[in-house]
């Protein structure tokens, strides 16, 4: 949508940051914002925001997601590294962190709620630079990693628009994955379940997971406990889908329900071997009260769904 303002006839039509981003072509950014349920979406959608965004490209949310899989589904995580990424104007000056401000180097803060800040790095400016800026290649450093800026300054009314190579982390993904994967197990666990994330499960098919959309891993376990022979589970936590290194790609929400003969029999599940170092899925299996496979046919034909 393109906004006017009417106070001053000289003024030009601009879009909405919501709308440049689209531009971009960032399609996992708004995803990932939309999926927040945050007053986030509905700010990118109005012009009056003043700051700057910072987007990571598609191929840095999927690298991220691929890597940490299962967390940036909880919701209150995926708007703190959001927020980490939108930067207000700086304090001083109250000037938008455009891209030759930036180039000074220096210390950038944002909206995260923590005390993470971004340092960028002295860069040079190029012969001939304009007031529109378009400098490229500044390092934005966070607490844990760094990103390159990719495109810079697009203009979205009084916000500024900057691509990046890499999404910048505000905390250590991997220590917060491992707390979100222990409370999850703990949580499973009260249920009779275990959590296997990055790892799929083979079994016979019980359900196809296009046809059962779940909102969350438990909800996921809980359909699983009301469908007769199910004792295993596979869920796609990502927003905007699970994407495996072959290409193949599993529907967000997508909760597979299975049959597992070695779980049946009071054993472990049986894993097949992908060759993939990353399974961007979550399984999870029965670990105890389970029935017997003689008691629990299977519905439909077995598939080996762990070797996609």
């Amino acid at each position: 949508m393109v906004y006017c303002q009417i106070s001053c006839g000289r003024c030009k039509c601009c879009s909405a940051p919501w709308d440049v981003i689209q531009k971009t072509g960032s399609s996992r950014f708004l995803q990932a914002v939309a999926a927040t349920n945050s007053s986030l979406e509905a700010t990118l959608k109005r012009p009056g925001y003043t700051g700057t965004i910072l987007v990571p490209s598609d191929a840095a949310f999927e690298a991220a997601l691929a890597k940490y899989p299962g967390l940036l589904q909880d919701p209150a995580v995926l708007l703190q590294v959001l927020k980490f990424h939108i930067l207000p104007p700086e304090p001083r000056t109250r000037g938008l962190w455009t891209s030759p401000f930036m180039a000074v180097g220096g210390t950038i803060f944002s909206l995260y709620d923590g005390t993470a800040s971004i340092k960028s790095a002295k860069t040079a400016l190029p012969a001939g630079l304009t007031a529109q800026g378009g400098v490229t290649g500044i390092k934005l450093t966070g607490p844990v990693n760094s990103a390159t800026v990719v495109q810079s300054d697009l203009r979205a009314c009084k916000t500024v628009v900057t691509t990046l190579d890499s999404l910048l982390w505000p905390f250590d993904p991997a220590t917060r994955l491992s707390a979100t994967a222990d409370a999850l197990s703990t949580l499973l666990g009260a249920s009779g379940y275990a959590l296997a994330p990055n790892a799929q499960i083979n079994g016979t098919q019980v359900a196809a997971g296009d046809g059962n959309t779940q909102a969350s891993v438990q909800a996921c376990a809980a359909s699983c406990a009301k469908a007769s022979a199910c004792n295993a589970w596979s869920y796609c936590p990502q927003m905007g889908g699970c994407r495996f290194p072959d290409g193949t790609t599993v529907n967000y929400g997508s909760c597979e329900l299975l049959h597992s003969a070695e779980v049946a029999a009071g054993e472990g599940p049986a894993y097949g071997n992908s060759g993939f170092d990353e399974v961007p899925v979550i399984s999870g299996w029965a670990s105890q009260g389970v029935t017997p496979a003689a008691e629990k046919a299977p519905a439909t034909n077995p598939v080996a769904t762990a070797g996609r």
